[in-house]
């Protein structure tokens, strides 16, 4: 998508101070630099990269479940007994390293690390969420100050041309030159110029410290935006461009197709559970036993088992095999080597992982639903900021041509007073409809540019 905003007609100057004590002066920024500052300073912003770090560990902890469980283990114990004489004192040592490996599991595991995955891939959605919306506030506050410190600058000027007007009104109503009804209209549009004008203060005050919030700052800065607006661009995307763009870009609904995939993938290692359960199990280390004053020999130990589980109805049946051969302990003059099967049924302890597939399910199914209405609820949302950007084009346009109408008003109204053909009143009534349609031009200025952001938002553009 064709991104163009006024913001790259604006340049860096500087801005003078006016204040009573005087002060520094105030420097103007571009939007993209507004942009920066918010992306640097909003908590929502940095909360989330923490996330990303946060289930990035989790993704390596779901692909360390893959691997083999090595144990290492050492163990020693002296002992002796109570009476002395007849036992004498004994010493036993073992170390070795220790293996478990899931064998098989249904897909369980596997499935678990794909849901790490695109938990991941949802908390970057929401990362470019916070972006996206950190941008598009600053951008908006940007666009709201720049146009309550033009709305001023607009009235404070046309302020000073009608108190001129007012002044000479005053003079001519002292000569009985003019009417009262002259003169109560002049004033009338010199009293609207300065109420104009004290608004527009309040309303640079408020935009003010609107736009200090979205920077994620506390009090204002030295920067301002440029009060000119130049050149408004035109942006040429078509409503299908947008709607497409949308479906690829918009974080939400990355973020709910992250959240449907990981539902998913939870789903079908919930599932798993009717499947065989397969570990295989082994050790490896030395061993030895000796009494005191005898020498110490550590001989091999090994062990290797396997062990299967598999749920029916609520119970669940598990079955092991071990072979394993030790060396000798107190007492025993060889080594041992033994075989070990063993089998048990667990009565209705497999309700739980029944419940667990159903919650499953449910939130399967109910991620699925969430998918499709937030897309519908995406694009709804571009379609009504593209007619927004549309209409307020419009109006644009409609502005330009009522403030050339407003000039050629102020132009007849000179040559008519000059001329002396008028009513006095009727110079300052033209002052005060072009004060307006700059105003209105100014406002529908603004009005596109946060349009545009509108739209970028809206189609997932940051």
């Amino acid at each position: 998508m064709k991104h163009f905003t006024t913001a790259a007609l604006l340049f860096f100057s500087v801005i003078p101070q006016a204040a009573a004590g005087g002060g520094d002066p105030l420097v103007s920024a571009t939007v993209e630099d507004c942009e920066k500052t918010a992306l640097e300073n909003h908590r929502s912003v940095q909360l989330a990269a923490r996330e990303i770090r946060l289930h990035q560990a989790r993704q390596t902890e779901a692909f360390r479940n893959l691997l083999p469980f090595l144990t290492l283990k050492g163990e020693e114990t002296q002992g002796k007994a109570d009476d002395a004489g007849r036992t004498p004192e004994f010493t036993e040592k073992s170390f070795g390293v220790e293996l478990v490996q899931p064998l098989f599991q249904g897909g369980r595991l596997f499935r678990a690390f794909q849901q790490s995955r695109e938990n991941l891939e949802a908390v970057r959605a929401k990362l470019e969420r916070a972006r996206q919306e950190a941008v598009y506030r600053a951008r908006v506050a940007y666009w709201n100050l720049a146009r309550a410190e033009k709305v001023l600058q607009i009235w404070i000027r046309h302020l000073e041309k009608l108190e001129k007007q007012k002044t000479m009104a005053d003079r001519l109503l002292e000569a009985h030159v003019i009417t009262p009804q002259d003169y109560m209209a002049v004033n009338t549009r010199y009293l609207q110029a300065h109420y104009q004008a004290d608004g527009a203060r309040a309303e640079v005050e408020l935009r003010l410290w609107q736009w200090t919030e979205s920077l994620g700052m506390k009090t204002p800065p030295q920067l301002r935006p440029q009060a000119d607006f130049g050149a408004v661009s035109v942006r040429t995307d078509t409503l299908e461009d947008c709607l497409n763009l949308a479906r690829v870009r918009h974080p939400d609904i990355r973020l709910q197709q992250a959240v449907f995939e990981a539902a998913r993938r939870g789903h079908q290692g919930a599932k798993a559970r009717h499947w065989p359960q397969i570990d295989l199990n082994g050790f490896y280390g030395k061993s030895g036993a000796a009494f005191k004053g005898e020498i110490l020999t550590l001989k091999d130990d090994w062990q290797a088992g396997v062990r299967a589980s598999l749920q029916f109805g609520g119970s669940t049946l598990q079955a092991s095999g071990l072979r394993q051969r030790t060396s000798p302990r107190i007492g025993q003059s060889s080594t041992t080597e033994s075989q070990t099967l063993s089998a048990s049924v667990g009565i209705l302890d497999g309700l739980k992982s029944r419940a667990e597939e159903k919650e499953a399910w449910l939130e399967h199914h109910a991620a699925q639903a969430q998918m499709e209405s937030v897309e519908m609820d995406v694009l709804n949302g571009v379609r009504e900021a593209y007619a927004d950007m549309r209409e307020i084009l419009a109006q644009l346009k409609i502005d330009e041509n009522e403030l050339a109408l407003a000039l050629t008003e102020v132009s007849v109204a000179e040559i008519r007073s000059s001329r002396r053909e008028g009513a006095v009143s009727e110079r300052a009534a033209s002052l005060a409809r072009l004060a307006q349609a700059e105003e209105a031009l100014t406002q529908s200025q603004a009005a596109h540019a946060v349009s545009l952001a509108a739209l970028d938002r809206a189609v997932g553009h940051e």
